[in-house]
């Protein structure tokens, strides 16, 4: 059963959106590392890429744009509510993610997976992309959609 309420998205996104929650939930401690240092776009933990803020100011309008045209604000909140639970889910309580203050950067992360299959009509591909990479580079999974 889906962690959010399904307003009018398909039900085949439903079930995709759903296995990329389920796949957060069972992240190892490992791949929360890498989903923090994929999201950061570090190569050493710590190390600002020159280029992490322009991605992070893209991503945000990416999405902003995207649910405006969508209709799913209150969905896409939903998505990323139980993305953020999801990843505390696997991360448990009291990690090292969590006094360093890392697993926002690591829910961001799982969200916009999520939201790139919610919204995957009002992105081009190589947006959707754009925000499944960090995700899909900690856990090995292949893309959505």
């Amino acid at each position: 059963m889906s962690s959010f309420p399904a307003s009018t998205v398909p039900p085949e996104r439903l079930v995709r959106i759903e296995e990329i929650l389920d796949r957060s939930r069972r992240m190892t401690g490992p791949e929360l590392g890498l989903l923090v240092k994929a999201a950061r776009a570090e190569s050493v933990p710590g190390d600002e890429d020159a280029g992490a803020r322009a991605r992070s100011s893209k991503r945000t309008r990416v999405i902003s744009i995207a649910v405006a045209r969508s209709g799913l604000a209150a969905t896409a909140r939903d998505v990323e509510g139980a993305a953020s639970a999801a990843v505390r889910t696997a991360a448990g309580t009291g990690t090292r993610f969590d006094r360093f203050g890392l697993l926002c950067d690591a829910e961001l992360a799982a969200a916009d997976a999520a939201l790139s299959v919610l919204l995957e009509d009002h992105l081009s591909a190589e947006m959707a992309a754009f925000l499944r990479r960090p995700f899909e580079r900690a856990t090995g999974d292949p893309g959505e959609g």
